[in-house]
């Protein structure tokens, strides 16, 4: 039982130090991605030999750039690499490549996203100004 606990820790210790975020504001966030939206991811596809994902997101609100009703994103299969959730929703800050990663997409359907909707919540105050 001892054996199983510490290779359980030793699994998530590591997966969780394998991609690192930086403490960006909202603000930062914001003014690096060339598109931000929130929304309910509807599809998702894995490319080719499995190394990308491909997902679809219908947008429910937008924040900044020229964004659709439905957004295709990508992640690649490293650690980095988004978990994608059928009917979750999702807060997306995109760069040009429409890359995104742990860091530039957020899962909000989580019970534990309150920062998640701290960050909505900001995002609605700055773009209004």
């Amino acid at each position: 039982m001892k054996s199983l606990v510490l290779a359980l820790t030793l699994f998530f210790s590591t997966t969780s130090l394998a991609c690192k975020c930086g403490e960006l504001e909202v603000e930062e966030r914001l003014s690096n991605a060339q598109k931000v939206y929130w929304g309910k991811l509807t599809n998702a596809d894995v490319l080719g030999v499995g190394s990308r994902i491909s997902a679809t997101i219908q947008v429910a609100e937008s924040f900044k750039g020229k964004v659709f009703t439905h957004e295709e994103v990508m992640t690649n299969n490293s650690s980095c690499g988004v978990r994608f959730t059928i009917n979750d929703s999702y807060l997306v800050f995109e760069d040009k490549s429409g890359q995104v990663n742990q860091c530039t997409m957020y899962n909000t359907s989580m019970v534990y996203s309150q920062s998640s909707q701290e960050s909505l919540d900001k995002l609605r105050q700055l773009t209004k100004e």
